[in-house]
């Protein structure tokens, strides 16, 4: 457990380096910072998911993978707060943003979800939210691809 525990902070950290703000210059920009944003956060969906999954599979110390959990809400946020913060600086870097906006929130909130879910000990809540963090992760990945 201690290596996955490294990663998953590694990750996050990652993370909330990738969620400094800086304005978008042009929609060029603006794409590549929605990518890096999609990246960043598929990279914290996975690391909640994989501290959970470690919890459930008996592997890792509630406490622990609620201290893990409650770091990646908390890069989520950073990482959302930042890129809402960007103005889009062009129609059609606005519309790049109604785009990839709902499954940020949701990723986001779903992270929360299981936070809640983990420090209640309800097993089915944390599935729930591991499944839908594997989802999550994969909408996050495939907006990537799209845009590269």
């Amino acid at each position: 457990m201690r290596r996955c525990g490294r990663w998953v902070v590694l990750l996050g950290l990652l993370a909330l380096m990738a969620g400094c703000a800086t304005p978008a210059l042009g929609s060029q920009d603006y794409l590549t910072k929605t990518k890096d944003t999609a990246n960043a956060l598929a990279g914290v969906a996975n690391s909640a998911r994989l501290a959970a999954s470690a919890w459930l599979d008996g592997k890792a110390t509630r406490p622990f993978v609620d201290s893990l959990v409650t770091q990646m809400e908390d890069s989520c946020g950073s990482i959302s707060t930042t890129y809402d913060s960007r103005q889009p600086p062009d129609a059609q870097s606005a519309a790049l943003r109604k785009r990839a906006d709902p499954v940020i929130q949701q990723t986001c909130s779903t992270i929360s979800d299981l936070r809640i879910a983990l420090r209640s000990g309800e097993n089915t809540g944390v599935r729930q939210a591991v499944h839908d963090l594997m989802t999550s992760a994969a909408q996050l990945q495939s907006l990537q691809a799209r845009l590269s």
